[in-house]
């Protein structure tokens, strides 16, 4: 098993969070073919976190995105809900 570095979850990190949630969830799929979807869109404490398991890297990828509400702009007092892509965490596998 390949373990990453320090510097290189770090890296890692910075790249993703500069992609869209979509294209940050499809790089992290490709980076290990024996990859774990461990949650998918899971709403815990305002946050909404999807997170990869990659053996073959020795790491745990959690990608946040926060809840973001905003209105409907028809006049009414609904509101829409607009999930923004606010972190990448990279920890290493125990």
């Amino acid at each position: 098993m390949a373990k990453m570095t320090g510097q290189e979850m770090q890296e890692l990190a910075d790249k993703l969070i500069k992609m869209k949630i979509n294209r940050a969830r499809g790089y992290t799929r490709r980076l290990d073919n024996e990859v774990v979807v461990q949650m998918l869109r899971v709403g815990v404490g305002g946050e909404i976190l999807t997170r990869y398991r990659l053996p073959n890297r020795g790491v745990m990828v959690t990608l946040v995105e926060r809840d973001h509400d905003e209105p409907m702009g028809d006049g009414s007092d609904r509101l829409k809900f607009k999930p923004e892509f606010v972190e990448a965490r990279i920890e290493p596998i125990a």
